[in-house]
């Protein structure tokens, strides 16, 4: 089982290696959309997991769903704000044997809104880890006894990670997990060992924990925009009055549509990717092109020194001829 692990591992940081030579930059500065669903996880007084053992909190789970409205700043962040339903059923354990008699809850869901902050340190690999940072609010539904330590909301830090797939230019896969902490001790599980009415052990913590371990689409409004570069190419040096060509190279997965044009430093101007032009007189030129795309114009400069033609030989002068 060990030699199992060990490969799945290697074969998922080869798979992010080569991931990286793809570089197939996520969109920025647009607004997006993303459901998502998976496995939920409570961790609190009446847990029946004192010694918080991961498996035993998979076992207890249920289903969580929501959806997500955000604004990607740049490949790398976006942030946003979220809506989660999940299902706790260890939350509804019934204290038939307390002083007054009563359910912690009358319903196992709690509904959240989040803020979000997502970090992509790789924003440029198609297989992007990411980290997750924020806050939420919980909202459940109280019990039937007035004197448990209820609270209509409770709220928390969040924190999370996983991986970003980018399955094409709008269209995301994401697999994630988080961990939100809520205050007070009774705004989840309406537990507090402090009352005296509900009988459950004290734990250490102040707060109640709830998980989510699931996946989602992310759907981008605008598709990712890949920045033009350009080079030139042309002679360094020219006679007046002599034609040079000038030619131009743009990386051809470069977002179009793009524009092209030359200004040759002496007043005129021409646009392609090959021109040609005419000095007419002698000095130092810049030759300055520029590639013009949706996301950025690249310019590109270059001297040309235009010389004084030399004068034409002298012709021998013609004698006359003599006769004696």
């Amino acid at each position: 089982m060990k030699h199992l692990w060990n490969a799945l591992l290697l074969s998922l940081a080869a798979l992010l290696v080569s991931s990286a030579a793809l570089a197939q930059v996520r969109a920025d500065n647009t607004f997006f959309l993303q459901a998502r669903v998976g496995l939920t996880t409570y961790g609190g007084d009446i847990d029946n997991n004192p010694d918080n053992e991961i498996g035993t909190y998979l076992e207890n789970g249920d289903i969580g769903f929501g959806g997500e409205l955000g604004y990607q700043f740049s490949p790398g962040g976006a942030i946003s704000l979220a809506y989660l339903y999940g299902s706790y059923p260890n939350t509804l354990t019934d204290f038939a044997d307390a002083p007054i008699p009563s359910t912690v809850r009358d319903s196992d869901v709690v509904q959240e809104v989040q803020l979000r902050l997502r970090l992509t340190p790789f924003g440029g690999w198609r297989i992007a880890p990411f980290v997750t940072l924020g806050g939420s609010f919980a909202f459940a539904t109280p019990g039937n006894s007035e004197n448990d330590p209820l609270e209509d909301f409770a709220y928390g830090p969040l924190f999370g990670g996983g991986l970003d797939i980018q399955l094409t230019g709008r269209l995301a896969l994401v697999l994630e997990g988080d961990v939100r902490l809520f205050f007070p001790d009774g705004g989840i599980d309406g537990s507090d060992p402090r009352n005296a009415t509900i009988p459950v052990a004290a734990d250490e913590s102040d707060f109640d924990a709830l998980g989510f371990l699931g996946g989602g689409v992310r759907f981008t409004f605008k598709s990712p925009i890949t920045k033009v570069d350009a080079m030139i190419d042309g002679p360094m040096s020219l006679e007046a009055g002599q034609t040079g060509t000038f030619s131009a190279d743009v990386n051809p997965d470069a977002t179009g549509p793009l524009a092209f044009g030359w200004d040759w430093g002496d007043g005129s101007t021409s646009t392609g990717l090959i021109a040609t032009h005419t000095y007419s007189s002698p000095g130092a030129y810049t030759v300055t092109f520029t590639a013009t795309g949706p996301a950025n114009a690249d310019v590109e400069t270059m001297t040309v020194e235009v010389t004084t033609p030399p004068a034409p030989p002298a012709q021998p002068p013609v004698l006359a001829n003599c006769t004696a």
